[in-house]
């Protein structure tokens, strides 16, 4: 179940009778889209473009009440996505004073919840395979283009068949279908990257993640939403290099482990 499905329920209950709820329009929708992505503006810009009264082109029930009441609303959907999580890499016993190995905080979302999130993401609607394929040239040599058009993900589809999972290996198939599945890649990246100006010369390594089943022209576009963060770990000083690849290792390993019953009512410790 994902962690935020109280808020989710909700707000799904209120949009079949306002589709763009939390906004009372689509007026309203997209003026909030404009000014909130894909960063929010500065308050005194909200302020003289969107609020009820200072702007005169504005269309009835479109302003808003006040800049709170502007940021009030995007806080409403940020409830219906996973929350942050504070973890803990704790060192090994007997291995407290080696330099390679120390304790580390860091934040993550739970990964399964932010999965759930993409495959719901309206926006990638026709934009994903949900099948492996081969292609051919007209020569008829094999052609590799994106994910789906390799051996592995055909050979894991046909191999799934051995742990019970009716997999389709020719037809396109659809997320939460009755007769088939498929197989989701995960894919996972990262690059230190500076906090901001006002953290001086502070780091991390946000963890991204998104799935093999986007098409490759279309998973960076950033109208898509099919990148997520969901990890934020430290830069390490003062720690040996082989130490700062097995804090990540550990870190991503307990971002994405979890335990779930799947469908045969077996359990295993990772469905990713």
């Amino acid at each position: 179940m994902h962690p935020s499905a109280e808020w989710r329920e909700e707000m799904e209950a209120q949009q079949v009778e306002n589709a763009f709820h939390p906004y009372n329009n689509e007026g309203q929708y997209h003026l909030a889209k404009v000014f909130a992505s894909p960063k929010i503006h500065p308050e005194a810009t909200i302020h003289l473009a969107c609020v009820d009264g200072r702007n005169k082109f504005l269309l009835p029930d479109t302003a808003f009440s006040s800049h709170a009441d502007f940021i009030g609303r995007l806080d409403q959907m940020a409830k219906c996505y996973c929350p942050w999580k504070e973890r803990e890499i704790k060192p090994r016993a007997g291995q407290e004073s080696g330099e390679w190995y120390t304790s580390v905080r860091y934040w993550a979302k739970d990964s399964l919840a932010v999965l759930q999130e993409i495959l719901d993401n309206p926006e990638l609607k026709g934009k994903c395979v949900w099948a492996p394929a081969k292609e051919f040239n007209s020569e008829g040599e094999r052609v590799y283009t994106d994910m789906h058009t390799g051996d592995w993900w055909m050979n894991i589809q046909v191999s799934c068949q051995d742990y019970g999972y009716p997999l389709n290996r020719q037809a396109k198939v659809s997320v939460g279908g009755a007769s088939s599945k498929t197989v989701i890649p995960i894919i996972l990246s990262s690059d230190k990257t500076q906090l901001g100006s006002l953290s001086g010369d502070a780091s991390a390594w946000p963890l991204y993640m998104s799935i093999g089943n986007v098409i490759g022209s279309e998973r960076f576009r950033k109208e898509n939403h099919a990148m997520r963060l969901i990890g934020l770990l430290p830069t390490l000083t003062g720690t040996a290099l082989i130490g700062k690849m097995v804090l990540i290792q550990v870190a991503c390993a307990q971002i994405l482990r979890h335990r779930r019953r799947i469908r045969t009512g077996k359990e295993v410790s990772s469905t990713m």
